[in-house]
């Protein structure tokens, strides 16, 4: 890709069109002095650009590093959110079960003893077991 340079202005020459630049060693001297005065005008816009952009990019890479492991810590909370919320509802569920067994097996024992027994000193007996098991299963629950 060329690109126009503005060039620098041309160093005074005091030759004649006709005679070569050997001849005059000093005006030659000049001519590839100012060549290079133009070069390094030209590299020296170039590298600022270049680094300009080096910069810019640096900067983008360590935004964007910072991003990331800012969003890889709160990946991290979540994933520790979410595990501890599943554990939770893995003990509800535990609960729950366990409660359902303790209510079926006060169910079933009420259930058979009220029919088997008529007295009142017996049927209270029978209460203190329900309620004794169900103490025993909210006091496991509450070990917990």
């Amino acid at each position: 890709m060329t690109t126009k340079t503005d060039l620098l202005p041309l160093p005074p020459l005091y030759i004649v069109p006709s005679v070569e630049p050997v001849d005059y060693p000093d005006v030659a001297q000049a001519l590839i002095d100012y060549a290079r005065a133009n070069v390094a005008r030209a590299i020296a816009a170039k590298d600022a650009e270049i680094d300009a952009l080096r910069t810019r990019l640096e900067d983008t890479v360590r935004d964007s590093t910072n991003k990331i492991e800012a969003l890889r810590a709160r990946v991290g909370e979540t994933k520790e959110v979410a595990v501890r919320a599943m554990r939770q509802r893995d003990a509800q569920y535990n609960r729950a079960e366990r409660l359902a067994e303790a209510l079926e097996e006060i169910r079933s024992r009420s259930s058979i003893d009220l029919t088997m027994r008529s007295d009142q000193f017996a049927l209270t007996a029978l209460l203190g077991d329900i309620h004794q098991i169900a103490g025993a299963e909210l006091a496991q629950e509450g070990e917990q």
